[in-house]
């Protein structure tokens, strides 16, 4: 269980508008004081944001409880520049007097990260948590996010999954409080070894065999995240074991693995051919005579472990394993 702080302030509701002028004490940049007064505007809907690069000041207008909670966020995300050794840590939760109850909170990474990985990491918890309101500021490393404290629990969650130089053995879960049937998320670390380019055609092929609506990838440190329903999770977690065994100098099998489907399509197989014998267009090949002639529609390769993922009907998959077992 982890334990977090967490302090909320509740506002009353004012329509009365005002103007108030804030310091700006960190950001030095027109662009980093230009972000600011972005963010502050989308994350509480703020009419006017305008910056005095010169005098170095914020000056905003709205209602009251709208300009105490900009005085919040902008003392949690104009701090100095963060830099290498620098932990990661969350901002509490400030609760918003919207009707929704809506929490705002920010996450900082590690510092001295990459702007591309906080953008990639925004990305997936944005995707994964469906969170329209979610803002980085990569002076600080800092993903700035509001929504339900449901979500906000669920996008931690993936944050930290994702913002860690600690490896995993095997994947982490958390069962989250969304709503809808797709409640569990799951974290996989992929092998280190692989590259981008490796961990994105295993994640497209996870994706197209399982039909995952919601599965991402994050390159630092080869970690995909997905959020499903109970069955298709129990699916990913027997197919990423799978798909991470090495390549094989003889030819292999799994042991089917059977999904719920309704067209009767639910049986699911991976080969492997012998890495000696095939290279990547032999692969290809191959997998494009067993589609041809099996009519099977989820037929998928993943070239680094000469992997074919199968899909299909009873008939279907025995008539591909004969098929890639000739193979030649």
């Amino acid at each position: 269980m982890r334990l977090i702080v967490t302090a909320f302030c509740l506002l009353a509701s004012s329509a009365v508008a005002a103007d108030r002028t804030l310091n700006i004490r960190n950001a030095s940049s027109m662009q980093s004081q230009q972000e600011l007064a972005t963010i502050l505007r989308a994350t509480l809907d703020i009419a006017t944001a305008k910056v005095d690069t010169d005098r170095h000041t914020l000056t905003i207008s709205g209602t009251e409880s709208q300009l105490i909670a900009a005085e919040w966020l902008l003392s949690e995300i104009d701090r100095p520049t963060s830099t290498p050794g620098d932990k990661p840590r969350t901002s509490g939760a400030y609760r918003t007097d919207g009707t929704a109850g809506d929490e705002i909170r920010v996450f900082y990474t590690q510092g001295g990260r990459p702007a591309q990985d906080l953008q990639e990491a925004a990305v997936v918890i944005r995707s994964s948590v469906e969170i329209r309101r979610l803002f980085t500021y990569s002076q600080v490393g800092g993903i700035v996010v509001r929504g339900t404290p449901e979500q906000l629990e669920a996008a931690e969650w993936v944050w930290r999954a994702l913002d860690t130089d600690k490896p995993f053995a095997g994947t982490e879960e958390f069962r989250t409080k969304l709503p809808g049937g797709e409640q569990v998320l799951r974290a996989y670390r992929m092998p280190m070894e692989w590259s981008g380019q490796e961990l994105n055609e295993a994640s497209t092929m996870m994706r197209s065999l399982l039909e995952l609506r919601r599965l991402f990838v994050y390159n630092r440190t080869r970690t995909i995240i997905t959020r499903a329903d109970e069955a298709t999770t129990t699916a990913m977690n027997w197919l990423a074991v799978e798909t991470m065994r090495p390549a094989s100098p003889d030819l292999t099998e799994s042991e089917p693995f059977r999904m719920e489907d309704p067209r009767q399509e639910g049986l699911v197989r991976v080969f492997r051919l012998p890495s000696a014998k095939f290279d990547e267009a032999g692969l290809q090949r191959v997998a494009m005579d067993v589609r041809k002639q099996t009519q099977i529609r989820r037929a998928f390769t993943f070239n680094k472990p000469r992997l074919i993922a199968l899909r299909g009907t009873e008939a279907q998959i025995e008539q591909a394993r004969k098929m890639i077992a000739a193979a030649k």
